[in-house]
């Protein structure tokens, strides 16, 4: 049987909202032989990021990004780095810019089961440790494709993400809706 490979392709609306026929991104992005999948673009429009199980990565799939220029076309893309990828596989890249947070899936760390979501405080000149976002955001099974329509930095205000958690199958689609944290007062 024949390898399954994974590409990027773009589609881009004209004028009467009809969809061009897609395109593949090319070989920067698609590396031949290998996988590259699960693309984000940041809300600023200013990187691509992906999934991709390439060689000159840390092992497994690793989470990479690469510059978009004012066309939407992608530059050379780099592996987000040891902090964010580890030796398993890293899936599902998204960025939240009002919490400055990347959330992205791992079935590599230590976690509560299957993929669980992390989230790593940030920029892309320096990630920090990745953090498991626990439950109930995360569950025994596969938790993957996370995304905030939160427009402030409580990035749980109001999620959607795809869990394997009430399922003997597949992915289902969630919403959670998380108030942040009352804050103790010192002394009390």
């Amino acid at each position: 049987s024949a390898k399954k490979s994974a590409a990027i392709y773009r589609s881009t609306a004209t004028a009467d909202g009809a969809w061009n026929e897609p395109v593949m991104l090319g070989s920067e992005i698609k590396k031949p032989g290998f996988n590259s999948q699960q693309p984000s673009v940041t809300p600023d429009g200013k990187y691509l990021l992906f999934a991709s199980d390439r060689t000159d990565g840390n092992g497994g799939f690793d989470l990479w990004y690469a510059p978009l220029d004012a066309k939407g076309e992608p530059g050379q893309p780099v592996n987000m780095g040891k902090q964010i990828n580890g030796s398993g596989d890293e899936q599902a890249p998204y960025v939240h810019a009002p919490s400055q947070s990347l959330v992205f899936a791992s079935n590599g760390r230590t976690g509560m089961g299957g993929f669980d979501l992390y989230q790593s405080k940030g920029t892309f000149n320096s990630w920090g440790e990745p953090q498991n976002l626990g439950y109930p955001v995360n569950s025994v099974k596969d938790d993957l494709y996370f995304i905030s329509r939160s427009n402030n930095k409580n990035i749980l205000s109001d999620v959607l993400l795809s869990s394997h958690r009430a399922s003997e199958c597949c992915l289902d689609l969630f919403s959670l809706q998380k108030k942040a944290p009352l804050k103790q007062i010192s002394g009390q």
